[in-house]
């Protein structure tokens, strides 16, 4: 076996064990030919991210039932868009906060940060979405994944800097992962997720003076609406409801509440390994967790089953 070959293989093994059996061969093949013919002796960068995003999105539909992916697209690419838009407003541009020192010393062009970038890029992909233009809409969601690397290497170059947050960062980044993995529901649920989640989170930055003459940077969003005690109080409440849509039998719902609550677990996990005290709290948060993981595994199962049983799935 050649160098070559044997990397590809490597690259292949993202996939599925039933596809590789069934697909491995002769995708092989075709890539040493491509390779052969450009003169190259290792796998381009191109085909290596396609190969591995195109591997992570076959095992991942090979696990879940697409009404559950697609769901927690859904939520993911309203949720994402939402943040995406009021982060923009307050975190981004503030105009209302120009005469605040912050705003003067941490500049992007017109904006406060470069982290503008990312929020354009969820909104592109929402708009993109709600005209019908589904592949793009999905270009531009891996985009963001693309620019939240590129943020976090600039930080690194940098020293540090004024731009968005670590936190901000993975969040959007594993709810892009999320919209990834599936394709969102009709356009106008999409739009109305996204306008539900953009006015009660605008709602709640007015209420907390936000949109004052003071410069608030988008750690404000962790440290109190979305600090480790709210969090941990929605995460109960989203194990609460996944519990009740399962003794409802509505299997598919469950899941979707389950998986697109993980990168809210994943923030309050940060905040809690940054932070002393409210043991109390970290322990509920973490006995919940620990619960959706098993219910998680139940409503899968049993939406698999379902999906399995009904061939319009």
């Amino acid at each position: 076996m050649s160098t070559l070959e044997a990397r590809y293989r490597a690259l292949l093994r993202v996939y599925p064990r039933a596809w590789r059996a069934a697909n491995e061969e002769a995708v092989l093949g075709t890539l040493l030919d491509v390779a052969d013919g450009e003169g190259r002796l290792s796998p381009s960068a191109r085909e290596t991210i396609a190969l591995l995003g195109n591997g992570l999105a076959t095992r991942l539909g090979a696990s879940l039932p697409a009404p559950v992916r697609d769901g927690v697209a859904t939520v993911a690419l309203a949720t994402g868009a939402a943040l995406s838009l009021v982060f923009f407003l307050a975190h981004g541009w503030a105009p209302w906060a120009a005469r605040d020192p912050m705003v003067v010393v941490r500049t992007f062009g017109p904006f406060v940060n470069p982290g503008v970038l990312l929020y354009a890029a969820w909104l592109i992909a929402l708009a993109l979405f709600l005209f019908g233009w589904r592949r793009a809409a999905r270009i531009a969601l891996a985009a963001s994944v693309a620019t939240a690397i590129g943020l976090v290497a600039a930080s690194h170059v940098t020293g540090g800097w004024a731009g968005l947050s670590s936190t901000t960062i993975g969040f959007l980044g594993l709810l892009a992962l999320l919209g990834l993995g599936g394709t969102p529901v009709a356009p106008r649920m999409t739009l109305v997720g996204f306008g539900v989640a953009t006015a009660a989170l605008a709602g709640v930055y007015a209420g907390l003076g936000v949109f004052g003459a003071r410069y608030h940077g988008d750690h404000f969003f962790w440290l109190v609406p979305a600090g480790i005690s709210n969090l941990g109080i929605a995460l109960v409440l989203a194990l609460l409801l996944a519990s009740a849509l399962l003794v409802a039998r509505n299997d598919t719902a469950a899941a979707v509440v389950v998986i697109a609550s993980l990168p809210w677990a994943a923030a309050w996990a940060v905040g809690s390994l940054t932070s002393r005290g409210e043991e109390g709290m970290a322990l509920l948060v973490a006995t919940a967790v620990c619960a959706s993981l098993l219910i998680g595994a139940t409503t899968l199962r049993r939406a698999a089953a379902v999906a399995a049983a009904d061939p319009s799935h």
